[in-house]
């Protein structure tokens, strides 16, 4: 299992701060705060405090895919996610 899980930069452009800060992700009715970390001088960001317990709980796979949807963007990045299984 990955321990961080990166992310294009350019889809968070504008919304992101640098260095670190929190962000929900929503699967149904349940939630995960996960750390975003995002430096100035490099071209993707990531997922790492509490993105393990994410994929665990929601028993990502290699091949899985997930869609983030960007819901509110205040103090608090908020964004549903959905999983497409591969192959399972």
């Amino acid at each position: 299992m990955h321990i961080i899980q990166y992310l294009p930069k350019d889809s968070l452009k504008g919304y992101i701060k640098g260095g670190e800060q929190y962000v929900k992700l929503l699967v149904g009715e349940r939630s995960w705060r996960v750390k975003l970390v995002h430096y100035k001088n490099r071209s993707s960001c990531f997922f790492s405090a509490n993105w393990p317990a994410f994929a665990r709980e929601n028993d990502l796979k290699e091949g899985d895919a997930c869609w983030f949807q960007l819901l509110n963007s205040s103090d608090d990045i908020v964004m549903n996610v959905t999983i497409s299984r591969e192959g399972h």
